[in-house]
């Protein structure tokens, strides 16, 4: 069963389950403009071969993920003791929000 908890300490392998995805499809975005709009079109537009997209994270974004996650708003999700899911999140003063800066689930658990 998976267990969703507060996020108190950042380990590495926590974000290993957002290293990045693959996808089936892409968005065209076209614009147009009339007379007191602007107007935005996602097309949807099936690719041919699946897309992969993975990354790393970096020493420094480790740094400052970790001083996000002190601020009490991040949670994981577990099974067992290994991490499935993360959600890190900030909270930013200045227009009293929450920012996500990192989400990813692993994907047996999508």
């Amino acid at each position: 069963m998976v267990e969703i908890r507060n996020l108190l300490n950042l380990r590495r392998e926590d974000l290993q389950v957002a290293d990045g995805y693959v996808s089936t499809a892409r968005y065209r975005v076209r614009k147009a403009e009339v007379a007191r709009a602007v107007c935005f079109t996602l097309d949807r537009q099936e690719l041919s071969e699946p897309f992969e997209k993975r990354w790393t994270v970096s020493e420094e974004d480790f740094r400052r993920y970790d001083d996000v996650v002190g601020q009490g708003m991040s949670f994981a999700a577990y099974d067992g003791e290994s991490t499935v899911g993360v959600a890190i999140a900030e909270t930013v003063g200045w227009n009293r929000s929450l920012w996500i800066r990192e989400f990813g689930i692993s994907s047996p658990y999508r």
